[in-house]
């Protein structure tokens, strides 16, 4: 399914073709007529109507560009979903494990040995790739064959700050995939909504044209009825590229920032 942008820009060539179509029928034949004195011997007017047909092929061909790259965006924007969704999932279980391990371990050695495993303040963060550096550097602490933290036995189960770190290790590796995965399709969706707007910016810049042209001739021609007919409404004319990049449409326009969103502390 098309998005607005691009049903508006469709909407622009059907108005175009029906504009030229009034000039072929209406305005042509004034124009020559009105130029026609001015010939000197051997000269011939030009086929003024061939103008207005390639004018609108140009369009034509310009939309049908515009309407591939505006399905390929929409593809490569469907295809972000499934990855920011594990993603944040794994965000959410990451920062559960990094709560968990902050909890036992204020619990089994106390606010000022645990400096010695989470840094700063001890605060998680929320951000993916905030998370994911300090679980890097968490687990980093519990590895080192120099930390001199206790082993601790509580109610009968020892707990050594090696078997912290083999349960923070498969929920940081899940969550430096996931994030991998959504960069990719991120940069994918990116060139696609570069093509898109190239493809705006190239049809528009046509249609313009070519609606500047055919008011310009009828005028010319002694028809500045027809000529306002021809010039673009105030609606038609609001109706911009920018609007869509204001929508927040790409990739970079439907989703947050890579990296926004927060994981849950529940």
């Amino acid at each position: 399914m098309a998005t607005k942008m691009v049903t508006d820009r469709s909407a622009e060539a059907s108005f175009l073709d029906a504009a030229a179509t009034t000039f072929l029928g209406e305005v042509s034949p004034s124009l020559d007529e009105t130029l026609s004195p001015f010939l000197t011997e051997g000269e011939t007017l030009p086929d003024l109507t061939m103008l207005p047909k390639l004018a609108v092929r140009l369009a034509d061909f310009r939309l049908e560009r515009l309407i591939a790259a505006d399905k390929a965006n929409i593809d490569a924007q469907a295809a972000l979903l499934e990855p920011r969704k594990r993603r944040n999932d794994a965000t959410r279980s990451l920062s559960d494990t990094m709560y968990g391990i902050r909890d036992l371990s204020r619990g089994l050695y106390g606010r000022e040995l645990v400096a010695r495993i989470l840094p700063g303040d001890q605060q998680i963060p929320q951000r993916p790739k905030a998370l994911l550096n300090d679980a890097e550097h968490v687990l980093e602490r519990l590895q080192n064959p120099e930390q001199t933290l206790p082993t601790v036995r509580l109610e009968g189960i020892l707990i050594e700050p090696g078997q912290l770190a083999e349960s923070l290790q498969p929920a940081k590796d899940e969550l430096e995939v996931a994030l991998r995965e959504v960069d990719v399709k991120s940069r994918e969706a990116q060139v696609t909504q570069a093509e898109k707007d190239e493809a705006m910016a190239e049809f528009s810049a046509a249609y313009r044209a070519s609606i500047r042209m055919l008011e310009d001739l009828s005028s010319l021609a002694g028809k500045p009825g027809l000529a306002k007919r021809v010039r673009p409404t105030r609606r038609r004319r609001s109706a911009k590229p920018d609007d869509e990049a204001a929508a927040a449409e790409t990739s970079k326009g439907e989703a947050a920032p890579e990296g926004e969103e927060t994981a849950s502390t529940e």
